[in-house]
């Protein structure tokens, strides 16, 4: 009777540790539950706008190369120069002083330096003694040559034909070498400078698909303007992933000003693109960089498929431009608890528009 009640204790004793061992560790043949929503188709994307201001296509900041006294700066805020024009000059009295005096001493050495040289040639004088009166000669041309290029940097020229958009001195002021004296733009051409997408940058650099560009301002309704010249940087800039695109629009009249809000108009003259969109919460990004979602086919078997992204859109929502079709499936949660080839069960979560996505 006592063996019995050991036995029954035992198996109790195995019964209970079971229980709470299981307790611990999924079952075997346990399927995990993941919420999903399906990739909805777009609407034809091919025509993009992205906002910009425009911008002159150069702006210097224009300064004295010496420092001195401002005796002619009789300009305004908007004027015209053309290259080559006088915007700005110093009292150049000290200046034509030093150049006189460096012309005088210059002159000397070159006597000197011939007198010597007949004299080396000779054999009257020295070797030691003619290199002397060369290298006095050499000086005295070098001191010469910086007081003409010093008299020459008291007048401000225009390097280029434009516009005085600010002035930072007064006439009659002194200020120093490198001091601004005026902001100098060029309106020849406008730059327009937005941030496109990487699937963008990538058409725009290969020119896949016939990509456009246009522009058009909010004040000029109605119309567009191509530019003459676009540029896109070869890698993303910043913290933001995307790529700058800068284009430049001829403006010979200037008749477009710049500080111009506007947009570029990214189009397609064929193989339209039609792109689908998924939750933002779907994409993540691996260790090795790009762009990846879990797809769940309908057998729930889980499958990771790189994506490329484009623009974010509204509802929570990022544009997939490539590597996904309307209509399939994507976790939308628990990613780093997948693998590729686990088996799930699914969960549908609503869509933009409200509805259930199955």
């Amino acid at each position: 009777m006592i063996t019995i009640r050991k036995n029954m204790l035992l198996i109790l004793s195995s019964a209970i540790m079971a229980v709470s061992c299981s307790g611990r560790h999924d079952a075997p043949g346990t399927v995990r539950t993941v919420d999903v929503a399906m990739a909805e188709s777009m609407a034809d994307t091919s025509a993009r706008k992205y906002p910009f201001i425009s911008e002159p296509c150069r702006t210097a900041e224009l300064a004295f190369r010496v420092g001195g006294h401002i005796v002619k700066l009789d300009v305004q805020e908007g004027q015209f120069f053309r290259r080559g024009e006088v915007i700005a000059a110093l009292d150049a009295r000290d200046f034509i002083v030093r150049k006189r005096r460096a012309a005088a001493i210059c002159h000397q050495a070159k006597a000197e330096y011939e007198r010597t040289t007949r004299l080396f040639k000779a054999g009257n004088i020295a070797e030691q003694e003619y290199e002397h009166a060369r290298a006095d000669y050499e000086r005295a041309k070098a001191d010469y040559d910086m007081a003409a290029d010093e008299l020459d940097r008291t007048r401000l020229i225009a390097p280029f034909s434009g516009y005085v958009q600010t002035q930072h001195v007064e006439r009659y002021q002194d200020v120093a070498a490198g001091q601004p004296v005026v902001t100098f733009i060029d309106m020849s051409r406008i730059k327009a400078e937005a941030y496109v997408p990487e699937d963008i940058a990538a058409q725009l650099q290969q020119n896949i698909g016939g990509r456009t560009c246009l522009i058009s301002f909010d004040r000029m309704s109605g119309r567009t303007f191509r530019p003459a010249e676009t540029y896109i940087t070869r890698t993303a800039t910043g913290n933001n992933m995307a790529f700058k695109l800068t284009a430049l629009i001829d403006n010979g009249k200037s008749h477009l000003p710049g500080g111009m809000s506007g947009n570029m108009l990214i189009g397609q003259t064929s193989n339209k693109f039609v792109g689908v969109a998924v939750p933002q919460k779907a994409v993540w990004s691996p260790s090795s960089g790009g762009s990846c979602v879990w797809t769940i086919d309908n057998s729930g078997r889980v499958s990771r498929r790189n994506v490329t992204t484009g623009r974010l859109l509204g509802g929570g929502m990022i544009e997939i431009c490539s590597g996904l079709k309307a209509g399939e499936c994507v976790a939308t949660a628990g990613q780093a608890m997948l693998n590729e080839g686990d088996t799930v069960a699914t969960q549908a979560v609503a869509n933009r528009k409200g509805g259930m996505q199955q």
